[in-house]
């Protein structure tokens, strides 16, 4: 029986099952396997094998458990009922978006300091995940939102001040929307 060369090439790059798994997933995620190029292929695994090794090694450092232990103390109260902590985090994103312009560092720096206490707090991480994200896409400022700004630019007849106040309503209703949005969550698994 012939190996799968997709599965033989991953595991000879990767050199263990779980990452081989994991890049298996990332073949089938972003249609890699029909490249024709064998060498790109192992390039662009060995590059993910590495990417994931040094997450490894900073895990081993102990960060994320001082980070835990710094913040637990503060975060029990907050993250004690999902009304709570719902409009807490919509709103802490808002405030933290003006010193963070970037949504991707946003969204690990959210994982770092909430997630691990998500399972505890009887909530998946998708509520920290997803409410983060839509918190995250606001125009209070002109930096904060690029692709807002460059659809402002285009167009000949809106100015950035009339647009800043659809932000602000924007805000207002997203915060509105999620704690509207717990029930439905609690329906669905994600808060019990």
């Amino acid at each position: 029986m012939a190996k799968d060369p997709v599965k033989a090439l991953t595991g000879r790059c990767l050199q263990n099952t779980k990452c081989e798994f994991d890049a298996i997933k990332l073949v089938r995620r972003y249609d890699l396997a029909p490249l024709k190029n064998a060498q790109e292929f192992r390039q662009k695994m060995m590059t993910y094998a590495a990417q994931r090794k040094e997450a490894i090694e900073a895990g081993k450092l102990g960060w994320s458990d001082l980070l835990v232990t710094i913040m637990e103390p503060f975060l029990r109260p907050i993250m004690s009922s999902p009304w709570i902590f719902v409009p807490f985090l919509c709103i802490f994103v808002y405030l933290i978006r003006f010193v963070l312009v970037s949504q991707t560092t946003l969204m690990f720096l959210m994982a770092t300091i909430f997630g691990p206490f998500m399972e505890q707090a009887g909530m998946s991480l998708y509520v920290l995940m997803f409410v983060q994200y839509m918190s995250a896409y606001v125009w209070n400022t002109n930096y904060q939102n690029p692709t807002i700004l460059g659809v402002i630019r285009m167009s000949n007849k809106v100015v950035y001040k009339d647009a800043q106040k659809i932000s602000f309503l924007y805000m207002l209703l997203n915060l509105l929307g999620f704690v509207l949005s717990i029930p439905v969550w609690k329906m669905l698994g994600h808060i019990w």
